[in-house]
This record gives C-alpha cells, structure tokens and sequence, in this order.
C-alpha cells in the first residue's frame, strides 16, 4: 500500500512539475536518450539505468506515450546505452518476440 501512496505522489509532483501529459513525457524521453553509455563492469550504473527506465516506462504508459519510448529509433538509442553483452541479449529477445507474435518488440517486453 505505501508503494501505491508513493507512486501517486510522485505522479503528482510530476504533474505539478512538468505541467501536463506531453511534457512529463518529454522530460523522461529526454533524460532516456541523453543517458551516458553504460560500461560492462558498472553494475551500479546499470542498476540505475534500469530503475529509470522501468519508472520511465511505467509513467509514459499512464501518461499514454508509450508509444514515442517505443518508437525504433528510440528505442536504438536506449538500448546502445548497454554494455554489448545486453544489447546482444536484447537482439535475441527482441527477435524471438517478433517471430512468435508477428510484431515489432517494445521496451515493455524486457
């Protein structure tokens, strides 16, 4: 319960910051795509990384953007953010989704 109350909160600081849908949005495809490349020994960059980006996807997908995080090249740009291990096992992944379902993969997936 109190991660729920959280979470409203933080929404609501969001829109207090931000103003409206679009803008939250923006600020967190902005942060997304300007995020330093990630080194394969910095497991706490990756940790921090993938926090983001799982609040990012959870917040654009109630602020209805999902779509422009999982646009391809965004979605390029997110993804060369990982060390080359992920970004390769993100391909598989990717692959295997698109062959089973007949459709692109989207971050929501992983």
């Amino acid at each position: 319960m109190a991660s729920d109350r959280g979470y409203r909160k933080a929404k609501s600081l969001l829109q207090e910051h931000f103003g409206n849908e679009h803008q939250i949005a923006t600020a967190y495809m902005e942060k997304a795509l300007s995020w330093s490349s990630i080194k394969p020994d910095d497991t706490k960059a990756l940790q921090v990384y993938t926090l983001f980006l799982r609040g990012c996807s959870t917040a654009m997908k109630d602020v209805h953007y999902m779509h422009e995080l999982d646009m391809p090249a965004n979605m390029l740009v997110i993804i060369k953010k990982l060390p080359y291990q992920l970004r390769d096992k993100w391909r598989t992944v990717a692959c295997d989704f698109q062959e089973k379902h007949n459709q692109r993969a989207t971050l929501g997936i992983w």
